[in-house]
């Protein structure tokens, strides 16, 4: 009696999972992005090669979530970083997947980090993979001069970069 209820509830799960497969193969994701936005693996690597300007970074909806209070002093106080940050800040993309940000430090001195990046399976996320930190962003726009990139890890924000080089 135990087997045909374990069996029973073994061929229920197959038959839920293959339907759900199915599903999301039929139905179109509309947050899916336009074939002329993201390419293939190969391509998207070729592309983002080279040298890119952080050019704006969005905290939005981020302070969508706070309090006015909160959201006023921190707007406050992190604009004058973001002034900082932007157009101060560069991400190169190396042929072998190395990554490599240099930023100013709160100090006015340039930082330099290295590590890698690595895209999704589905090409539509990227990953910034920095010491034993792994920093992932979906794939808003991508072509041969513009990436932009968004996250909801805490803080949300989006990230505009311009290619340079």
């Amino acid at each position: 009696m135990k087997i045909r209820i374990f069996f029973s509830y073994l061929v229920l799960i197959v038959v839920v999972m293959a339907c759900s497969s199915q599903e999301k193969e039929v139905a179109p994701d509309p947050k899916r992005k336009k074939d002329s936005q993201i390419n293939s693996a190969k391509g998207n690597s070729a592309v983002i090669q080279g040298d890119w300007e952080l050019t704006d970074i969005d905290f939005s909806a981020y302070y969508a979530t706070l309090s006015t209070e909160t959201r006023a002093r921190l707007e406050q106080g992190m604009e004058a970083q973001l002034e900082m940050i932007e157009g101060n800040s560069s991400y190169h993309f190396g042929a072998n997947h190395e990554l490599t940000i240099e930023s100013l430090s709160e100090e006015g001195e340039m930082m330099q980090s290295e590590g890698s990046f690595k895209f999704s399976a589905q090409q539509d996320s990227i990953y910034f993979i920095l010491d034993s930190d792994v920093e992932s962003y979906r794939i808003q726009v991508f072509n041969e001069n513009k990436l932009v990139l968004t996250t909801t890890d805490t803080p949300d924000r989006t990230l505009t970069l311009l290619k340079s080089k």
